[in-house]
């Protein structure tokens, strides 16, 4: 997420070909040559003169500017993506489209006011934040709204309305409303459409998707909402009441669960249609009069922007930190397991073998009536992150022991046992300070119980039947399957057909009957395991492992 939405990295993609294709994949100046860089430029500048027209077509309504200035977006969005090269461009079409109205020396003015105030955003957001990524981090969201759509609807406003007062459009009683239209306006054009093209340009058409259900009916919602509240003329009859915010419980569901490309696109059709019916005589806003409606309409859609977009960044973060957190915890997890099979070498993948039978069994007793309440989704993920820690307390057993290659004493058997002890001590602490939900509470259970049997001979507590934690039942499974399938200092790895065998004979004495049951309705499963994972190419399947954990 983070290098998808950094814009300059370069992992971020779109489809297409030629120049502009390229400049979306690889975002600074010096990954372009420099034709390339001159041409979407020019590109930028087409869109840019384009955006200005309809900006001041929408100008007919309001004052002599538009009412949304879309092609502030543009600007800031080629500026962001190319730097100083687009400047000459964006004064180029800013000034083609002044010209029609104002004298020259004006319509220059202008075009530096306009142009010059993005430029100057945009260089004081990265030398404050270092091109970070303003759609994961709130503050760094509220900094680009400040920096790319404040700053330049400030200084073009300002601009602006000297520029037009000089040449005769507005009186002096006018300038405060103008000032006030031109700023939100551009401050509106720059949110809506800025953030549409980066984050589209960013992420593309790739890992779309399909749309869940609950976004479906987000966009519905939305859909239903805009139409009942800008669709109609009689709408304008309840300005006295605030219909519009109707919308605003929406968009915060919808920026909490909608992805960045979802959002950004919500935002700019939903701004768009508002702006449209509004100027069309719809909407809670138009019985306001004039000026007053069009400042309470551009409030309202910088209000439900910025508010989207702050609650999205923030649920964001909000996610970012728990996945960090989780691959944090999976590698500690992974590298004390590791630890343990040191002590052990001969042991290869058995931690990376385990945990996948655990799952499988898992999965497969999911829809059982005996387990479907323990079984679900989140606990078969804490057994599977749980699993190679089952053994951990082998650190505590001398290597004479651990590693005798032949057959070990009912002494030495002993002190083999207390391996369950040793490891369930090691966690205890840990439990205790992050409480009983915790993910290792799980870990505890099958450290402390994989030893135990169904007919109450285990170790170490002589649990039987129901008394043995289902998270102990599928590891002594998995546990002993592995044990017989694979090569040990002391004895060679058994057939699948033979292990299989044991198995059966254990049933409703070594193991769970249900267990044994799920175990061969998935045997295919396993022996995938075991191939994918055997002893000889442990040094392949960790790798193997770390890229199915991220």
């Amino acid at each position: 997420m983070i290098e998808s939405m950094e814009l300059g990295g370069a992992g971020a993609r779109c489809m297409g070909r030629g120049p502009v294709a390229a400049a979306c994949s690889s975002f600074l100046p010096g990954r372009l040559s420099v034709t390339d860089r001159y041409v979407v430029a020019a590109f930028f500048g087409a869109l840019y003169y384009f955006f200005g027209q309809l900006g001041m077509h929408m100008a007919q309504y309001a004052l002599p500017m538009g009412l949304v200035w879309p092609a502030t977006g543009v600007a800031v969005a080629a500026t962001w993506l190319l730097g100083s090269v687009a400047v000459p461009f964006l004064l180029l079409a800013e000034l083609a489209t002044a010209l029609p109205l104002y004298s020259m020396p004006g319509a220059v003015t202008l075009a530096c006011g306009n142009v010059l105030g993005v430029w100057l955003g945009v260089v004081w957001y990265r030398r404050l934040r270092l091109d970070a990524p303003y759609f994961i981090e709130p503050r760094n969201t509220v900094l680009f709204m400040v920096c790319t759509a404040c700053l330049p609807a400030v200084i073009s406003a300002s601009v602006g309305v000297v520029v037009m007062q000089l040449s005769g459009a507005i009186s002096p009683a006018e300038a405060g409303h103008a000032w006030c239209i031109w700023m939100l306006g551009s401050m509106t054009g720059s949110m809506t459409v800025s953030s549409c093209i980066l984050v589209w340009v960013a992420e593309g058409w790739r890992s779309i998707g399909r749309l869940t259900l609950e976004r479906l009916g987000i966009w519905a919602l939305l859909l239903c909402a805009a139409y009942f509240i800008f669709g109609s003329s009689e709408a304008g009859m309840t300005s006295d009441r605030p219909l519009g915010f109707v919308m605003a419980p929406l968009l915060a569901w919808a920026a909490y669960t909608m992805s960045h490309r979802e959002l950004v696109s919500v935002v700019l059709l939903g701004s768009g249609y508002a702006v449209w019916a509004t100027l069309q005589g719809a909407g809670p806003f138009v019985g306001l009069g004039y000026p007053d409606s069009l400042l309470l309409l551009q409030v309202f859609i910088l209000v439900l922007t910025s508010t989207a977009y702050i609650v999205h960044a923030t649920a964001s973060s909000h996610r970012l930190a728990v996945r960090s957190l989780q691959i944090t915890q999976d590698a500690a997890i992974f590298s004390l397991a590791s630890l343990a099979e040191t002590r052990d070498p001969e042991t290869g993948s058995h931690i990376l073998r385990t945990r996948e039978y655990v799952r499988l069994l898992a999965l497969q007793l999911s829809g059982h009536f005996r387990f479907r309440e323990y079984l679900t989704p989140r606990r078969i993920e804490q057994l599977y992150k749980s699993a190679p820690l089952h053994d951990i307390g082998k650190v505590g057993v001398p290597d004479a022991i651990l590693c005798k290659p032949g057959r070990v004493t009912s002494e030495e058997f002993e002190e083999i046992k207390k391996h369950t002890l040793y490891g369930r001590d090691v966690l205890a602490n840990a439990t205790g300070l992050l409480g009983m939900n915790s993910f290792l509470t799980v870990a505890e259970e099958v450290i402390f119980t994989h030893h135990e049997r169904w007919d109450g001979r285990g170790y170490p507590q002589g649990l039987q039947g129901e008394e043995i934690p289902v998270s102990g039942r599928l590891m002594a499974l998995a546990d002993v399957y592995d044990a017989l399938t694979s090569k040990r200092c002391y004895k060679a790895a058994m057939p699948h057909e033979e292990a299989k065998g044991i198995i059966l004979e254990g049933r409703g004495t070594h193991f769970d009957p249900a267990v044994v049951d799920a175990f061969l309705r998935c045997e295919r499963d396993f022996l995938q395991v075991g191939e994918r994972y055997r002893d000889g190419g442990a040094d392949e399947a960790a790798p193997v492992a770390a890229r199915r954990e991220r």
